[in-house]
């Protein structure tokens, strides 16, 4: 077993969402910040006839009557700012953020992980740990389609297999489809070969949350795109500083006896150790900052010239281009580029994903590579930064 501490390097804004998000009445715009407010607390400084007023607003605003809803967030405005004890922490917010949530108290807005003691964003290691596995699959899968003439494991029968991953392992697809040819199972997996990599909780001890806009865009499109509201790490490229997360990997021998077993293949001998499985984190998303198709560039789709914004974009993607090589570069032994969480177009998951679309007039299935090329949308912080982006450094152990 290999024990071994690690640092995670974030350089754009890491989000990785809990599922639950913010009651209006618990965020309030203030001064270009945002206040979070225990808002039960603050329902014990109101008066009967205050509360059913508070009460009376709530229930007749709406989405299209923000007014009301306004006016019970004066309300509670105004109790936070004579008795502190009931805000519970102050934020920064990014500009388009702001204007839009003071606009609109009944925006959603959506939840990262934090901790519960400090308030500070931590990345989960479950998240870390899907984004290895879907580089590592996508390394034997590429091993696999150079060494196997039926063509099965190309990019263009992705999406033919409910168990894309089952299939890599073994190398026999599972399902009855492909060229319209029945074959049996002949290889399954009992148990999954992930089990003996544990990736723990990576804490951000300097890192704040950062509230802001994600815009999900069509490529090509001049529309300003849908808003999604959300907390997000803060970030080195936006804070000029660096937000380093810190946590611990541990890769037990029994992983690389179990896919010697599973695999049965001799490619899979240059896995002997823990940096072995790492390296393919490079391997994959280079794939990616090398590709000036996939949707993290905001490329229109048009032959027409970029506009200004699209130029601005451009060249931002590739500031943090050059971050990224120049750190793996300098050391590329023990560092390993990834893009984690929500809106990174990027799956961490296998390649069990089916695509359909437009395609000769006909709506059909398309054999699309989902993280090579993004898909057919992009979802930018604040329309032009692309999220996700980090360095995961190994500090000794190995």
């Amino acid at each position: 077993m290999e024990l071994f501490n690690a640092e995670l390097k974030i350089i754009t804004p890491v989000i990785i969402h809990t599922g639950e998000s913010y009651d209006f009445m618990n965020l309030l715009p203030v001064n270009s910040k945002v206040l979070s407010i225990n808002a039960e607390k603050a329902f014990l400084y109101m008066g009967t006839e205050a509360y059913d007023t508070f009460l009376r607003f709530i229930q007749s605003g709406s989405d299209t009557n923000k007014e009301p809803g306004k006016r019970a967030r004066d309300m509670l405005f105004a109790i936070a700012k004579e008795h502190n004890e009931v805000i519970t922490g102050e934020h920064r917010a990014s500009g388009g953020f702001y204007a839009d949530i003071e606009k609109n108290p009944y925006a959603q807005v959506l939840k990262i992980y934090k901790s519960p003691l400090t308030g500070k964003p931590y990345i989960p290691g479950s998240s870390i740990k899907g984004v290895l596995r879907t580089a590592f699959f996508e390394y034997l899968r590429k091993e696999r389609a150079k060494k196997e003439d039926n063509g099965y494991f190309s990019t263009a029968h992705r999406i033919l297999s409910p168990d894309f991953e089952t299939q890599i392992v073994k190398g026999r697809h599972t399902n009855t489809s492909y060229n319209g040819k029945a074959e049996p199972v002949r290889h399954r997996i009992k148990k999954d070969i992930f089990r003996f990599i544990t990736i723990s909780d990576f804490d951000i001890p300097d890192g704040n949350i950062l509230f802001s806009t994600v815009r999900v865009l069509n490529r090509g499109s001049d529309a300003p795109g849908i808003p999604v509201y959300t907390e997000m790490t803060e970030s080195g490229y936006l804070d000029k500083r660096e937000i380093t997360g810190k946590g611990r990997i541990t890769i037990k021998e029994d992983f690389f006896k179990a896919l010697h077993r599973e695999t049965g293949n001799d490619f899979v001998s240059s896995f002997k150790t823990p940096r072995d499985v790492l390296k393919t984190l490079n391997l994959f998303y280079l794939e990616i900052t090398d590709n000036p198709e996939h949707s993290s560039y905001a490329r229109p789709d048009t032959n027409r010239e970029p506009d200004r914004k699209q130029k601005e974009y451009i060249n931002l993607q590739n500031k943090i281009n050059k971050i990224m090589n120049t750190t793996i570069g300098s050391d590329r032994k023990n560092c390993y580029m990834m893009k984690l969480g929500r809106f990174t177009q990027v799956e961490s998951k296998t390649f069990n994903i089916q695509r359909k679309g437009e395609k000769n007039g006909k709506y059909e299935s398309i054999p699309e590579d989902i993280n090579i090329h993004g898909g057919i949308s992009r979802s930018l912080v604040d329309g032009m930064i692309p999220a996700g982006w980090c360095i995961l450094n190994i500090k000794g152990g190995m």
